[in-house]
């Protein structure tokens, strides 16, 4: 996961948000290119490991203990957002990758390594049966999201997409989605019907 992590994050800039920032592993990969990092994650044990690679990092990181579906930050407030490996065991992901859109500034990036649904049938049809003994053994992961339409579906574009087993796990466990999404000015508007649906 290394060399993903380092690949995944060379262009990130400015003000940075990552959620599920569990144990701080992406932490030794960000460019000097970023001005701040805020760290997000709804587990109060993970951010405690983590603050030994906090103590001993180049930037500035503010931690927060929050769930991504409900983030404490202003619309528009970050650069970039950063997810890796997270998706997988969001129990609300729908509301996290909305909150992710808000908290974007237009134009901003998302940027994700996740693993997720394999398009070959053979693969994706032992991800679905195995999927929910996945999801009890590993704190809520699912082996079977479509990352690249979940994030469309948030009204995000797709800008960069790369996508290859791993080859160090199941083959289940190992298909991955790396790359990029922008908040777009048609997002906006995507912004404001879902805000109006939800009112109604």
């Amino acid at each position: 996961m290394a060399a993903a992590r380092k690949e995944s994050l060379q262009h990130v800039h400015g003000e940075v948000l990552e959620i599920g920032f569990g144990c701080g592993h992406s932490l030794a990969y960000y460019p000097g290119t970023i001005r701040s990092l805020t760290a997000v994650d709804k587990s109060g044990e993970m951010l405690k490991r983590a603050s030994r690679r906090i103590t001993g990092a180049d930037i500035n990181v503010t931690v927060y203990f929050a769930d991504a579906a409900h983030m404490p930050f202003a619309d528009q407030s970050y650069d970039c957002v950063v997810s890796h490996m997270t998706l997988c065991s969001l129990a609300d992901i729908e509301g996290a990758l909305l909150e992710v859109r808000r908290v974007l500034k237009l134009g901003g990036t998302f940027t994700f390594l996740e693993h997720g649904l394999s398009p070959e049938s053979s693969i994706r049809k032992w991800q679905n049966r195995w999927n929910p003994i996945q999801k009890f053994i590993s704190d809520g992961c699912h082996c079977n999201r479509r990352i690249d339409d979940l994030i469309t579906a948030a009204g995000m574009q797709i800008e960069t997409l790369k996508t290859y087993h791993m080859g160090d796990a199941p083959r289940v466990l190992d298909y991955m989605y790396q790359g990029t999404a922008i908040k777009g000015a048609d997002t906006m508007e995507h912004h404001t019907q879902t805000a109006e649906r939800k009112e109604k």
